[in-house]
């Protein structure tokens, strides 16, 4: 986002005790950490989860005597390697982050915890640091898992039930921190044993920074709750974090949907991009420009009900009024090249068989020459047979879709400009990740005023607050 070690993780015996409340007696409680990382990144020497890497260190570093730790991090990336070994401890790491492993390991955590050697009590912290897919029918969302590219191996994150479910009737605290793109999708995941907190909405990709800021704050004594509103209020990231205790689902519900298209900008992600989904959403289902004022009354009415100052609320209006503006603007000019035409799908063989869909505006501005010349670069260097199938198998995925493009233009050559046309728009609307992050951190006042309200009227369960460090 390593080489991959296989050694054998020796446990160490913690020395916290508590007391069990159901008959009074001492026992020794047992934590437990998992980590998976750094899965779907292409070849080289780093990877985009270096830094976070590096910020768990501190945490690490504590509670290498006291907790179980095991790691599952993607190899090939010799800089990311130097990181896991300065973090983990050579008996910590036990190799690459594969479907196989994951699996293999939810089932040990299954029986350690069925047998009793996991105890009510005990803790069980998972942190997910690799890429993420948007839900695609999971209850939850899938991971990128393996080298190589992000499309050649997923994990469903579903297969945790197995671990949440046991954790609520066995009493255990499970804390599962998804650091991934679309995280937001592992909410459903919660119940009143498992904390969940995501560094994404379930429609929003990631930034690192919320990441990096979550596990630098990583401190025994700290509660993940109060890590997580701490983070989330000095982060600059447009991903809209969550937390599954009672009062952030009562905030996203209320929240999440009045500001989640102004947290994307053009080009946040290389395919899939989410400005361009909604920029032709608005483009064939035009909003009336009073649409707007009816959600600002609305964001008025709740930052008024919880006293919130009339300046931080001013200014996210602004700010939200400029972008709502400069996207009204571009849908205007997509309307007018045919937005019908652009709107359709077309559908794609996939070399495993599988067919998908794509809608024509994307598939005719995004840059698959480029991305089958770097595989074709890759390829020649490779020398793992296991990773230069994957390679293949990525380069074909490309191909197909320039054959698919060709097709297209041969039936539709109108559309022949269309992806420099959709350039041109994009330098003249000026929307950046910056004013993303500017949105971002104008609804920080906002969202903790309304957790702090939802917080008071809430006395269920808080896995988030119970499970402290």
């Amino acid at each position: 986002m390593i080489a991959f070690l296989k050694t054998q993780l020796r446990w160490i015996c913690p020395i916290v005790i508590v007391l069990n409340a159901s008959n009074g007696v001492a026992f020794a409680q047992n934590d437990y950490m998992m980590y998976w990382g750094a899965g779907g990144e292409p070849a080289g020497d780093t990877t985009i989860f270096d830094r976070s890497i590096s910020q768990m260190r501190g945490f690490i570093d504590k509670s290498s005597k006291t907790w179980k730790i095991e790691a599952y991090a993607n190899g090939g990336h010799p800089q990311t390697q130097m990181e896991l070994e300065k973090v983990f401890q050579p008996r910590q790491l036990r190799g690459n982050i594969s479907a196989d492993h994951l699996e293999k390991q939810i089932a040990d955590y299954k029986n350690k915890i069925e047998r009793g050697e996991i105890k009510p009590g005990d803790k069980i912290l998972l942190i997910i640091a690799t890429h993420g897919y948007q839900n695609r029918g999971e209850k939850s969302h899938s991971i990128s898992t393996n080298s190589g590219a992000a499309q050649t191996e997923s994990f469903n994150l579903d297969e945790l039930k197995q671990i949440t479910e046991l954790a609520e009737s066995k009493k255990i605290k499970l804390g599962i921190i998804d650091l991934s793109c679309h995280s937001g999708g592992s909410l459903p995941l919660a119940n009143s044993a498992t904390c969940i907190i995501s560094s994404s909405g379930p429609t929003q990709y990631a930034t690192g920074s919320f990441a990096e800021n979550f596990l630098d704050r990583l401190q025994p004594g700290k509660s993940l709750e109060s890590i997580f509103l701490e983070t989330r209020r000095s982060s600059a990231s447009p991903a809209f974090p969550m937390i599954s205790t009672p009062a952030g689902q009562s905030v996203n519900q209320k929240l999440y949907s009045k500001i989640q298209l102004y947290l994307n900008w053009p080009g946040a992600w290389e395919r899939n991009d989410h400005f361009l989904e909604s920029l032709l959403s608005r483009a064939t289902c035009p909003r009336a420009p009073e649409a707007f004022s009816k959600l600002e009354d609305e964001i008025r009415t709740i930052a008024a009900q919880l006293g919130v100052k009339s300046p931080s609320i001013d200014r996210l209006l602004e700010l939200m009024r400029h972008y709502d503006k400069k996207q009204r603007d571009a849908a205007s000019a997509l309307a007018a090249w045919g937005v019908k035409d652009l709107n359709q799908n077309e559908s794609i063989s996939q070399p495993d068989g599988t067919v998908v869909s794509e809608s024509r505006l994307n598939l005719l501005t995004t840059p698959y020459g480029d991305r089958v010349n770097d595989l074709s670069s890759r390829l020649e260097s490779e020398t793992d047979p296991s990773k230069r199938d994957r390679l293949q198998l990525l380069k074909e995925h490309y191909e197909s879709r320039i054959q698919l493009r060709a097709q297209l233009l041969e039936r539709a050559p109108q559309l022949s400009n269309v992806a420099s046309k959709y350039k041109a728009l994009l330098n003249q609307l000026d929307l950046s990740q910056s004013q993303a992050n500017e949105i971002a951190l104008e609804e920080r006042e906002l969202y903790d005023a309304l957790y702090r309200e939802d917080s008071g009227k809430n006395t269920g369960p808080n896995p988030c607050r119970d499970f402290v460090l």
